[in-house]
């Protein structure tokens, strides 16, 4: 597997219980399909100091292609969720 991921904002005990919540949004997928998110694929995450969207590609699907677009989908689903977590704040 290959693990892509983009920061989403400082990992602290105050964000944590909103990251919690967001990712149960793709569990359940009533809740995902009412919510701005919509991401599916992926999960939130912390690495290091850092919460994070993490996407995980299959080396036996990977392609340049699938890389491009998982990139796009972090930056686009990343920043959205970096605003919905931080308020916006976060100017790192």
């Amino acid at each position: 597997y290959v693990v892509l991921y983009t920061p989403c904002g400082p990992a602290n005990e105050k964000l944590f219980r909103k990251v919690l919540e967001l990712n149960a949004l793709a569990l359940n997928s009533q809740q995902l399909e009412k919510s701005e998110l919509g991401f599916s694929k992926g999960s939130l995450g912390v690495v290091k100091d850092e919460i994070v969207m993490l996407e995980t590609e299959s080396h036996d699907t990977l392609s340049i292609a699938s890389l491009r677009t998982g990139i796009e989908a972090l930056s686009v689903t990343g920043d959205f969720i970096e605003s919905q977590i931080t308020g916006g704040g976060d100017k790192r």
